[in-house]
Protein backbone atom coordinates (compact mmCIF):
# COMPACT_ATOMS: atom_id res chain seq x y z
CA UNK A 1 0.00 0.00 0.00
CA UNK A 2 1.36 3.43 -1.18
CA UNK A 3 1.88 6.22 1.07
CA UNK A 4 -0.43 8.22 -0.92
CA UNK A 5 -3.41 5.79 -0.91
CA UNK A 6 -2.86 5.69 2.77
CA UNK A 7 -3.36 9.55 3.68
CA UNK A 8 -5.89 9.76 1.16
CA UNK A 9 -8.52 7.84 2.63
CA UNK A 10 -6.76 8.23 6.68
CA UNK A 11 -9.25 10.63 8.04
CA UNK A 12 -12.31 9.56 6.14
CA UNK A 13 -11.89 5.43 6.81
CA UNK A 14 -10.93 6.31 10.48
CA UNK A 15 -14.08 8.80 10.59
CA UNK A 16 -16.24 5.26 9.52
CA UNK A 17 -14.38 3.28 12.21
CA UNK A 18 -15.13 6.00 15.28
CA UNK A 19 -18.78 6.29 14.13
CA UNK A 20 -19.42 2.47 13.80
CA UNK A 21 -17.77 1.90 17.22
CA UNK A 22 -19.80 4.67 18.67
CA UNK A 23 -22.79 3.68 18.04
CA UNK A 24 -22.17 -0.02 18.81
CA UNK A 25 -21.69 1.07 22.59
CA UNK A 26 -23.66 4.34 22.63
CA UNK A 27 -26.76 2.24 21.74
CA UNK A 28 -26.42 -0.09 24.59
CA UNK A 29 -25.35 2.37 27.54
CA UNK A 30 -27.84 5.07 26.27
CA UNK A 31 -30.76 2.43 26.31
CA UNK A 32 -30.12 1.41 29.76
CA UNK A 33 -31.25 5.05 30.80
CA UNK A 34 -34.44 4.66 28.81
CA UNK A 35 -35.49 1.39 29.87
CA UNK A 36 -37.74 2.31 32.39
CA UNK A 37 -39.68 4.84 30.73
CA UNK A 38 -40.08 1.89 27.83
CA UNK A 39 -41.24 -0.08 30.74
CA UNK A 40 -43.95 2.08 32.27
CA UNK A 41 -45.28 2.75 28.76
CA UNK A 42 -45.64 -0.62 27.63
CA UNK A 43 -46.83 -2.10 31.18
CA UNK A 44 -43.85 -4.63 30.24
CA UNK A 45 -42.23 -6.73 33.38
CA UNK A 46 -38.71 -6.57 34.53
CA UNK A 47 -37.73 -9.80 32.78
CA UNK A 48 -39.29 -8.96 29.69
CA UNK A 49 -37.22 -5.49 30.01
CA UNK A 50 -34.36 -7.66 30.11
CA UNK A 51 -34.81 -9.16 27.02
CA UNK A 52 -34.17 -5.25 25.25
CA UNK A 53 -30.50 -6.18 25.91
CA UNK A 54 -30.49 -9.58 25.86
CA UNK A 55 -31.94 -10.46 22.14
CA UNK A 56 -29.32 -7.79 21.15
CA UNK A 57 -26.78 -8.88 22.27
CA UNK A 58 -27.80 -12.76 21.59
CA UNK A 59 -27.81 -11.94 18.10
CA UNK A 60 -24.82 -9.90 17.78
CA UNK A 61 -22.14 -12.27 19.25
CA UNK A 62 -23.87 -15.41 17.26
CA UNK A 63 -23.38 -14.09 13.90
CA UNK A 64 -20.50 -11.76 13.87
CA UNK A 65 -18.51 -14.67 13.39
CA UNK A 66 -20.51 -15.67 10.30
CA UNK A 67 -20.63 -12.18 8.55
CA UNK A 68 -16.90 -12.11 9.04
CA UNK A 69 -16.73 -15.27 6.85
CA UNK A 70 -19.06 -13.87 4.28
CA UNK A 71 -17.00 -10.28 4.44
CA UNK A 72 -13.39 -12.09 4.28
CA UNK A 73 -14.62 -14.48 1.35
CA UNK A 74 -16.02 -11.88 -0.55
CA UNK A 75 -13.03 -9.68 -0.42
CA UNK A 76 -10.49 -12.58 -1.30
CA UNK A 77 -13.21 -14.23 -4.29
CA UNK A 78 -14.34 -11.05 -5.69
CA UNK A 79 -18.21 -11.54 -4.64
CA UNK A 80 -20.25 -8.28 -4.14
CA UNK A 81 -20.38 -9.41 -0.40
CA UNK A 82 -17.44 -8.10 0.50
CA UNK A 83 -16.34 -6.03 3.83
CA UNK A 84 -17.30 -3.11 2.31
CA UNK A 85 -21.17 -4.67 1.51
CA UNK A 86 -21.23 -5.83 4.88
CA UNK A 87 -20.21 -2.61 6.62
CA UNK A 88 -22.89 -0.64 4.77
CA UNK A 89 -25.60 -2.88 5.19
CA UNK A 90 -24.77 -3.12 9.30
CA UNK A 91 -24.48 1.03 8.98
CA UNK A 92 -28.01 0.89 7.13
CA UNK A 93 -30.21 -1.76 8.79
CA UNK A 94 -29.06 -0.05 12.39
CA UNK A 95 -30.36 3.57 11.04
CA UNK A 96 -33.50 1.68 9.95
CA UNK A 97 -34.38 -0.06 13.04
CA UNK A 98 -33.64 2.88 15.08
CA UNK A 99 -35.68 4.93 13.15
CA UNK A 100 -38.82 2.75 13.10
CA UNK A 101 -38.07 2.57 16.69
CA UNK A 102 -38.84 5.89 17.47
CA UNK A 103 -42.55 4.95 16.44
CA UNK A 104 -42.90 1.50 17.59
CA UNK A 105 -46.22 0.89 18.96
CA UNK A 106 -45.72 -2.10 21.40
CA UNK A 107 -43.21 -4.27 23.37
CA UNK A 108 -43.41 -7.13 20.97
CA UNK A 109 -42.17 -4.28 18.47
CA UNK A 110 -39.60 -3.06 20.22
CA UNK A 111 -38.17 -6.78 20.96
CA UNK A 112 -38.28 -7.67 17.01
CA UNK A 113 -36.12 -4.04 16.40
CA UNK A 114 -33.58 -4.86 18.56
CA UNK A 115 -33.21 -8.44 17.35
CA UNK A 116 -32.57 -6.48 14.46
CA UNK A 117 -30.28 -4.00 15.88
CA UNK A 118 -28.28 -6.81 17.24
CA UNK A 119 -27.66 -8.16 13.53
CA UNK A 120 -26.75 -5.09 11.85
CA UNK A 121 -23.97 -4.72 15.07
CA UNK A 122 -22.99 -8.43 13.76
CA UNK A 123 -22.17 -7.39 10.73
CA UNK A 124 -20.26 -4.02 12.12
CA UNK A 125 -18.54 -6.06 14.36
CA UNK A 126 -17.46 -8.70 11.30
CA UNK A 127 -15.90 -5.44 9.42
CA UNK A 128 -15.30 -2.00 10.95
CA UNK A 129 -11.81 -3.08 12.52
CA UNK A 130 -11.19 -4.83 8.96
CA UNK A 131 -11.54 -2.42 7.30
CA UNK A 132 -9.57 -0.25 9.82
CA UNK A 133 -6.42 -2.17 9.79
CA UNK A 134 -6.34 -2.80 6.25
CA UNK A 135 -6.17 0.69 5.38
CA UNK A 136 -2.86 1.27 7.50
CA UNK A 137 0.10 0.12 7.15
CA UNK A 138 1.53 -2.45 10.01
CA UNK A 139 3.62 -0.30 11.75
CA UNK A 140 0.26 3.15 12.42
CA UNK A 141 -1.92 -0.21 13.58
CA UNK A 142 -1.59 0.70 17.17
CA UNK A 143 -2.59 3.98 17.03
CA UNK A 144 -5.56 3.94 14.68
CA UNK A 145 -6.35 0.92 17.11
CA UNK A 146 -6.35 3.12 19.90
CA UNK A 147 -8.56 5.65 18.43
CA UNK A 148 -10.69 3.50 17.72
CA UNK A 149 -11.22 1.97 21.14
CA UNK A 150 -11.64 5.61 22.59
CA UNK A 151 -14.47 5.77 20.38
CA UNK A 152 -15.70 3.09 22.03
CA UNK A 153 -15.11 4.09 25.07
CA UNK A 154 -17.04 7.28 24.44
CA UNK A 155 -20.00 5.45 23.64
CA UNK A 156 -19.80 4.24 26.70
CA UNK A 157 -19.44 7.65 28.54
CA UNK A 158 -21.95 9.97 26.33
CA UNK A 159 -24.80 7.00 26.30
CA UNK A 160 -25.57 7.34 29.92
CA UNK A 161 -25.38 11.05 30.02
CA UNK A 162 -26.74 11.97 26.79
CA UNK A 163 -29.59 9.24 26.81
CA UNK A 164 -30.87 10.27 30.97
CA UNK A 165 -31.02 13.73 29.42
CA UNK A 166 -32.85 12.89 25.93
CA UNK A 167 -35.09 10.38 28.17
CA UNK A 168 -35.89 13.58 31.10
CA UNK A 169 -36.49 16.15 28.24
CA UNK A 170 -37.94 14.38 25.55
CA UNK A 171 -38.84 10.84 26.02
CA UNK A 172 -37.26 7.76 25.00
CA UNK A 173 -38.15 7.65 21.67
CA UNK A 174 -35.62 10.81 21.33
CA UNK A 175 -32.53 8.14 22.10
CA UNK A 176 -33.62 6.19 19.27
CA UNK A 177 -33.50 9.61 17.53
CA UNK A 178 -29.85 9.50 18.75
CA UNK A 179 -29.04 6.52 17.09
CA UNK A 180 -30.60 6.81 14.12
CA UNK A 181 -28.84 10.30 13.59
CA UNK A 182 -24.93 8.59 14.92
CA UNK A 183 -25.63 5.25 12.25
CA UNK A 184 -26.73 7.69 8.84
CA UNK A 185 -23.40 9.14 9.56
CA UNK A 186 -21.66 6.36 10.03
CA UNK A 187 -23.33 4.98 6.87
CA UNK A 188 -22.23 8.21 5.05
CA UNK A 189 -18.74 8.09 6.22
CA UNK A 190 -18.60 4.17 4.95
CA UNK A 191 -20.07 4.68 1.35
CA UNK A 192 -17.93 7.99 0.84
CA UNK A 193 -14.78 6.76 2.14
CA UNK A 194 -14.65 3.04 2.08
CA UNK A 195 -13.01 2.00 -0.93
CA UNK A 196 -14.66 -0.41 -3.44
CA UNK A 197 -12.63 -4.02 -3.73
CA UNK A 198 -10.69 -4.27 -7.00
CA UNK A 199 -11.92 -6.94 -9.15
CA UNK A 200 -8.92 -8.45 -10.28
CA UNK A 201 -8.93 -11.43 -12.19
CA UNK A 202 -7.00 -13.46 -9.48
CA UNK A 203 -9.81 -12.54 -7.63
CA UNK A 204 -12.77 -13.74 -10.09
CA UNK A 205 -11.11 -16.91 -10.61
CA UNK A 206 -11.77 -17.96 -7.48
CA UNK A 207 -14.76 -18.99 -6.01
CA UNK A 208 -16.51 -18.92 -2.40
CA UNK A 209 -18.31 -21.98 -0.66
CA UNK A 210 -20.29 -21.31 2.36
CA UNK A 211 -19.46 -23.97 4.88
CA UNK A 212 -23.52 -24.09 5.91
CA UNK A 213 -23.57 -26.88 8.53
CA UNK A 214 -20.76 -25.23 10.02
CA UNK A 215 -22.68 -21.86 10.64
CA UNK A 216 -25.66 -23.49 11.72
CA UNK A 217 -24.05 -25.54 14.44
CA UNK A 218 -22.07 -22.75 15.65
CA UNK A 219 -25.18 -20.57 15.70
CA UNK A 220 -26.75 -22.82 17.44
CA UNK A 221 -24.30 -24.12 20.24
CA UNK A 222 -23.53 -20.40 20.80
CA UNK A 223 -27.14 -19.60 21.09
CA UNK A 224 -27.83 -22.15 23.90
CA UNK A 225 -24.43 -21.67 25.90
CA UNK A 226 -24.80 -17.86 26.08
CA UNK A 227 -29.12 -18.56 26.11
CA UNK A 228 -28.00 -21.08 29.33
CA UNK A 229 -25.93 -18.64 31.14
CA UNK A 230 -28.30 -15.26 30.63
CA UNK A 231 -31.22 -17.32 32.50
CA UNK A 232 -29.26 -19.64 34.91
CA UNK A 233 -30.78 -18.25 37.94
CA UNK A 234 -34.25 -17.85 35.97
CA UNK A 235 -34.81 -21.64 34.51
CA UNK A 236 -34.48 -25.27 35.28
CA UNK A 237 -33.18 -25.74 31.71
CA UNK A 238 -29.91 -23.40 32.08
CA UNK A 239 -27.58 -25.81 33.08
CA UNK A 240 -28.98 -28.41 30.77
CA UNK A 241 -28.49 -25.38 27.64
CA UNK A 242 -25.29 -24.99 29.08
CA UNK A 243 -24.31 -28.38 28.65
CA UNK A 244 -25.75 -28.91 25.19
CA UNK A 245 -24.08 -25.50 24.36
CA UNK A 246 -20.71 -26.54 25.20
CA UNK A 247 -21.25 -29.98 23.52
CA UNK A 248 -22.27 -28.30 20.42
CA UNK A 249 -18.79 -26.45 20.03
CA UNK A 250 -17.10 -29.35 20.31
CA UNK A 251 -19.03 -30.51 17.32
CA UNK A 252 -18.19 -27.85 15.56
CA UNK A 253 -14.69 -27.91 16.07
CA UNK A 254 -14.66 -31.62 15.00
CA UNK A 255 -17.03 -30.97 11.95
CA UNK A 256 -14.40 -28.20 10.92
CA UNK A 257 -11.65 -29.76 11.25
CA UNK A 258 -12.99 -32.46 8.54
CA UNK A 259 -14.38 -29.17 6.01
CA UNK A 260 -12.57 -27.41 3.19
CA UNK A 261 -13.68 -24.35 3.29
CA UNK A 262 -14.90 -24.35 7.20
CA UNK A 263 -16.25 -20.67 9.15
CA UNK A 264 -13.18 -21.08 11.08
CA UNK A 265 -10.22 -22.64 10.39
CA UNK A 266 -9.90 -24.13 13.75
CA UNK A 267 -6.19 -25.27 13.57
CA UNK A 268 -5.29 -21.74 13.99
CA UNK A 269 -5.86 -21.32 17.69
CA UNK A 270 -3.04 -24.39 17.55
CA UNK A 271 -0.97 -22.79 14.79
CA UNK A 272 -0.89 -19.39 15.73
CA UNK A 273 -0.72 -19.06 19.98
CA UNK A 274 -0.96 -15.49 20.01
CA UNK A 275 -3.73 -15.13 18.22
CA UNK A 276 -5.66 -17.79 20.80
CA UNK A 277 -3.78 -16.39 23.56
CA UNK A 278 -5.02 -12.51 23.06
CA UNK A 279 -8.49 -13.65 22.19
CA UNK A 280 -8.80 -15.82 25.52
CA UNK A 281 -7.18 -12.85 27.33
CA UNK A 282 -9.56 -10.47 26.04
CA UNK A 283 -12.14 -12.80 27.07
CA UNK A 284 -11.05 -12.93 31.16
CA UNK A 285 -10.54 -9.68 30.72
CA UNK A 286 -14.12 -8.45 29.89
CA UNK A 287 -15.21 -11.24 32.55
CA UNK A 288 -13.70 -9.93 35.00
CA UNK A 289 -14.39 -6.22 34.54
CA UNK A 290 -17.41 -6.29 32.86
CA UNK A 291 -19.62 -6.02 36.09
CA UNK A 292 -17.91 -3.28 37.46
CA UNK A 293 -20.25 -0.66 36.24
CA UNK A 294 -23.42 -2.84 37.18
CA UNK A 295 -22.14 -3.62 40.71
CA UNK A 296 -20.76 0.15 40.93
CA UNK A 297 -24.32 1.70 39.58
CA UNK A 298 -25.75 -0.42 42.61
CA UNK A 299 -23.31 0.13 45.20
CA UNK A 300 -23.45 3.74 45.03
CA UNK A 301 -27.69 4.21 45.11
CA UNK A 302 -28.59 1.07 47.37
CA UNK A 303 -25.34 1.57 49.85
CA UNK A 304 -24.07 5.30 48.99
CA UNK A 305 -27.46 7.03 48.49
CA UNK A 306 -27.16 8.59 45.31
CA UNK A 307 -29.42 8.99 42.57
CA UNK A 308 -29.11 7.10 39.68
CA UNK A 309 -28.25 10.96 37.86
CA UNK A 310 -25.47 11.56 39.96
CA UNK A 311 -23.87 7.84 39.98
CA UNK A 312 -23.95 7.86 36.23
CA UNK A 313 -21.76 11.42 36.48
CA UNK A 314 -19.91 9.53 39.16
CA UNK A 315 -19.07 6.40 37.27
CA UNK A 316 -18.08 8.76 34.08
CA UNK A 317 -14.58 8.92 35.12
CA UNK A 318 -13.54 5.39 34.40
CA UNK A 319 -14.53 5.49 30.45
CA UNK A 320 -13.46 8.85 29.83
CA UNK A 321 -10.18 8.22 31.18
CA UNK A 322 -9.99 4.91 29.07
CA UNK A 323 -10.91 7.18 26.58
CA UNK A 324 -7.75 9.35 27.00
CA UNK A 325 -5.29 6.36 27.68
CA UNK A 326 -6.19 3.94 24.51
CA UNK A 327 -5.14 6.36 22.25
CA UNK A 328 -1.22 6.60 24.11
CA UNK A 329 -0.85 3.12 24.54
CA UNK A 330 -2.17 2.15 21.06
CA UNK A 331 0.64 4.38 19.40
CA UNK A 332 3.34 2.93 22.37
CA UNK A 333 2.25 -0.69 20.90
CA UNK A 334 3.12 0.50 17.51
CA UNK A 335 6.93 0.71 18.97
CA UNK A 336 6.58 -1.56 22.05
CA UNK A 337 5.37 -4.87 22.71
CA UNK A 338 1.67 -5.14 22.32
CA UNK A 339 1.61 -8.45 24.51
CA UNK A 340 3.31 -6.22 27.18
CA UNK A 341 1.50 -3.75 27.07
CA UNK A 342 -1.96 -5.50 27.57
CA UNK A 343 -0.34 -8.08 30.16
CA UNK A 344 0.46 -4.76 32.26
CA UNK A 345 -2.87 -2.82 31.87
CA UNK A 346 -4.86 -6.65 33.01
CA UNK A 347 -2.32 -6.91 35.65
CA UNK A 348 -3.50 -2.62 36.90
CA UNK A 349 -7.16 -4.43 36.64
CA UNK A 350 -5.90 -7.07 38.92
CA UNK A 351 -4.76 -4.14 41.68
CA UNK A 352 -8.11 -2.44 40.77
CA UNK A 353 -10.46 -4.76 41.71
CA UNK A 354 -8.52 -6.01 44.51
CA UNK A 355 -9.05 -2.32 45.98
CA UNK A 356 -13.19 -3.02 45.31
CA UNK A 357 -12.95 -6.17 47.64
CA UNK A 358 -12.47 -3.81 50.75
CA UNK A 359 -15.52 -1.71 49.85
CA UNK A 360 -18.03 -1.28 52.95
CA UNK A 361 -20.91 1.09 53.54
CA UNK A 362 -18.40 3.11 54.93
CA UNK A 363 -15.80 2.85 52.31
CA UNK A 364 -14.68 7.15 51.57
CA UNK A 365 -15.95 7.91 47.88
CA UNK A 366 -12.08 9.52 47.27
CA UNK A 367 -11.25 5.70 47.27
CA UNK A 368 -13.92 4.59 45.25
CA UNK A 369 -13.24 7.17 42.74
CA UNK A 370 -9.66 6.25 43.19
CA UNK A 371 -10.37 2.51 42.21
CA UNK A 372 -12.49 3.57 39.25
CA UNK A 373 -9.85 5.75 38.13
CA UNK A 374 -7.40 2.81 38.57
CA UNK A 375 -9.69 0.51 36.10
CA UNK A 376 -10.08 2.87 33.59
CA UNK A 377 -6.01 3.06 33.17
CA UNK A 378 -6.07 -0.87 33.42
CA UNK A 379 -8.59 -1.13 30.89
CA UNK A 380 -7.02 2.04 28.73
CA UNK A 381 -3.42 -0.04 28.44
CA UNK A 382 -4.87 -3.26 27.78
CA UNK A 383 -7.88 -2.84 24.87
CA UNK A 384 -6.31 -1.28 21.89
CA UNK A 385 -2.85 -3.28 22.29
CA UNK A 386 -4.65 -6.40 22.98
CA UNK A 387 -6.88 -5.16 19.84
CA UNK A 388 -3.66 -4.59 17.85
CA UNK A 389 -1.52 -8.03 18.90
CA UNK A 390 -4.88 -9.62 17.75
CA UNK A 391 -5.15 -8.35 13.98
CA UNK A 392 -1.28 -8.15 14.01
CA UNK A 393 -0.89 -12.25 14.25
CA UNK A 394 -3.73 -13.40 11.48
CA UNK A 395 -2.51 -12.35 7.50
CA UNK A 396 -4.72 -9.36 5.98
CA UNK A 397 -7.07 -12.24 4.24
CA UNK A 398 -9.06 -12.69 7.48
CA UNK A 399 -9.07 -9.86 9.29
CA UNK A 400 -13.02 -9.90 9.60
CA UNK A 401 -12.94 -13.02 11.12
CA UNK A 402 -10.26 -11.51 13.59
CA UNK A 403 -12.38 -8.61 13.64
CA UNK A 404 -15.23 -11.14 14.53
CA UNK A 405 -13.72 -12.95 17.30
CA UNK A 406 -12.69 -9.85 19.12
CA UNK A 407 -16.31 -9.24 19.56
CA UNK A 408 -17.16 -12.54 19.87
CA UNK A 409 -14.66 -13.13 22.92
CA UNK A 410 -15.27 -9.57 24.42
CA UNK A 411 -19.07 -10.25 24.69
CA UNK A 412 -18.71 -13.95 25.62
CA UNK A 413 -16.84 -11.82 28.24
CA UNK A 414 -19.52 -9.85 29.39
CA UNK A 415 -22.35 -12.57 29.84
CA UNK A 416 -20.14 -14.60 31.72
CA UNK A 417 -19.47 -11.47 34.00
CA UNK A 418 -23.24 -10.70 34.33
CA UNK A 419 -24.16 -14.86 34.84
CA UNK A 420 -21.67 -14.80 38.04
CA UNK A 421 -23.53 -11.62 39.29
CA UNK A 422 -26.77 -13.21 39.31
CA UNK A 423 -25.76 -16.39 40.47
CA UNK A 424 -24.37 -14.57 43.36
CA UNK A 425 -27.23 -12.64 43.91
CA UNK A 426 -29.47 -15.40 43.64
CA UNK A 427 -27.98 -17.12 46.01
CA UNK A 428 -26.84 -14.50 48.60
CA UNK A 429 -30.49 -12.86 47.75
CA UNK A 430 -32.82 -15.20 47.49
CA UNK A 431 -36.11 -13.72 46.14
CA UNK A 432 -35.31 -10.13 47.76
CA UNK A 433 -34.94 -7.11 45.84
CA UNK A 434 -32.40 -4.89 46.15
CA UNK A 435 -34.68 -2.29 47.66
CA UNK A 436 -35.52 -4.93 50.45
CA UNK A 437 -31.96 -6.36 51.05
CA UNK A 438 -30.15 -4.49 53.42
CA UNK A 439 -26.84 -2.44 52.95
CA UNK A 440 -24.90 -5.11 54.77
CA UNK A 441 -25.88 -8.19 52.07
CA UNK A 442 -25.29 -5.85 48.88
CA UNK A 443 -21.85 -4.92 50.00
CA UNK A 444 -21.23 -8.95 50.80
CA UNK A 445 -21.93 -9.95 47.29
CA UNK A 446 -20.08 -7.04 45.98
CA UNK A 447 -17.04 -8.42 47.79
CA UNK A 448 -17.75 -12.09 46.73
CA UNK A 449 -17.80 -10.74 43.25
CA UNK A 450 -14.80 -9.14 43.47
CA UNK A 451 -13.67 -12.15 45.04
CA UNK A 452 -13.85 -14.32 41.85
CA UNK A 453 -13.44 -11.51 39.27
CA UNK A 454 -10.03 -10.83 41.01
CA UNK A 455 -8.97 -14.45 40.55
CA UNK A 456 -10.28 -14.73 37.12
CA UNK A 457 -8.51 -11.43 36.11
CA UNK A 458 -5.08 -12.64 37.60
CA UNK A 459 -6.03 -16.03 35.44
CA UNK A 460 -5.99 -13.54 32.93
CA UNK A 461 -2.80 -11.70 33.57
CA UNK A 462 -1.03 -15.47 33.45
CA UNK A 463 -2.90 -16.26 29.89
CA UNK A 464 -1.57 -12.71 28.82
CA UNK A 465 1.81 -13.50 29.66
CA UNK A 466 2.06 -16.71 27.67
CA UNK A 467 2.06 -14.91 24.59
CA UNK A 468 5.42 -15.13 22.22
CA UNK A 469 7.21 -11.32 21.48
CA UNK A 470 6.98 -11.62 18.12
CA UNK A 471 4.04 -10.74 15.54
CA UNK A 472 3.20 -11.06 12.18
CA UNK A 473 2.83 -8.01 10.54
CA UNK A 474 2.29 -7.35 6.57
Amino acid sequence: MSREKVTTNHAGILAMAISTALITTYSGSALNLAIPSIGNEFNASASGLTWLVNAYLLLAVCLALPFGKIADSGDTSGSPFNRRSVLISGCALFFIFSTIAVFAPSMPVMLALRIGQGIASAMLFATNIAILVDAFPANQRGKVMGFYAAATYMGISIGPVLGGMLTATFGWRSVFVSMAIICFIAMLCSLIFVPVKERTELLIKKTFKFDLPGVIIFIIALFMLLYGLLTITDSRLAILLIILGLAGCVVFCVIELKTKNPLIDVRIFVRNPNFSLSNLAAMFNYAATFAVSYLMSIYLQEVKGMNAWSAGLFMVCQPVLQAIISPISGRMSDKHSPFILASSGMAVCTVALVCFIFFNINTPLAFVMASLLLTGIGFGLFSSPNQTAIMSSVQASDYSMASSLIATSRNIGDVISMGLISIIMSLQLGGETLEQASKAQIVRCFRIGFIIFTIICAAGVFISLQRRTNTHHE
